[in-house]
Formats: C-alpha cells, structure tokens, sequence
C-alpha cells in the first residue's frame, strides 16, 4: 500500500483486498467497480443486492458504445448518462470482495459503518485464450477478457473547523 500512501494519510485506517485473473468481463467490472467508489461500505453492499434483483442499475460512464438507455440511469447521474446495464456476475463478484474487505477492516479493528470505499482500481488481465471446433476441420478462437480488480476502504476522518478570526 505504500505508492497509495500519497491518497490517504493515516495507512492503519485503511483495508484492502484485490483479486487477480478474474474469470468476468473487463468493461462490466470497470463499471460496476466504478459505480460504488466513494460510496459507503454498507450502501454499496445494498447497492450490488439491489443490481442483481434489477432493482438498480449501473450506469456504463465508459465501454458503452452498444448499451442500451434505460430510465433508472437518469437518477443516479443527474441525467448526464442515460446508459446502463444490470451486469449480474461482476456485481456477485465485486460483492465477495467487499465482504472480503468488510472482515479485513474488522481484523485491523476499524468501525465498518464508517468505512467508504475510497480506491478502486480495474485492469485488464492476459487473456484466456480456448478454441472451439467448427465445421470441415477449422478451429475458431474462444477467447476470454479477465481482469484484475483491487479495492481499498478506509474510515472517514472528523473534519475540524477552522477557528475564524474576529
């Protein structure tokens, strides 16, 4: 965690968990990874429920060129994006890992109320390359796009007022 250091101040307030070589699609993780930072640990963790009951949905800020516009978006983007899909599998995944992170916060003895989920990160993997048989002896690529994904939680510091000068 030391090249995040220069983000956060305080390195014993924070949590983190990451996976590597997932078997997901790169571009709906980034999205739905990208839907719950800076959002609280416990309102993401209802928000991923809610995405795999398509009672939410995600809005696709990037990789969007053939999703389809749906209603639910205008409300969660102030209208700027209207685009978003309910990516089921991503959403299982990114909410394992939150309560990954949720019981590596409770070892490091941080309150997981108040814990907002304040670094996300989503690159590409190499790819998983199969084959599939086709007709008259040719073979066809099967190929796979998996990702990493790492996240970062850490507990929301009491803001101090200036004192104001007479």
């Amino acid at each position: 965690m030391s090249n995040l250091l220069h983000k956060f101040t305080d390195e014993s307030k924070l949590a983190k968990t990451k996976r590597k070589d997932i078997r997901s699609h790169y571009k709906l993780m980034y999205n739905t990874a990208r839907a719950i930072k800076n959002k609280n640990l416990v309102e993401a963790k209802k928000y991923l429920k809610d995405v795999q009951e398509h009672k939410a949905i995600v809005p696709f800020m990037r990789y969007n060129g053939s999703t389809s516009r749906h209603r639910g978006v205008l409300r969660m983007t102030d209208g700027l994006q209207q685009k978003g899909r309910w990516p089921k599998k991503s959403s299982e995944i990114v909410y394992k890992m939150l309560l990954n992170l949720e019981n590596n916060a409770n070892l490091r003895n941080l309150d997981t109320d108040n814990l907002t989920i304040q670094h996300v990160q989503c690159n590409i993997a190499q790819v998983g390359r199969r084959r599939t048989y086709r007709a008259h002896g040719r073979v066809g690529r099967w190929n796979s796009s998996n990702c990493h994904l790492q996240l970062i939680v850490g507990e929301k510091e009491t803001e101090v007022r200036k004192f104001a000068k007479d």
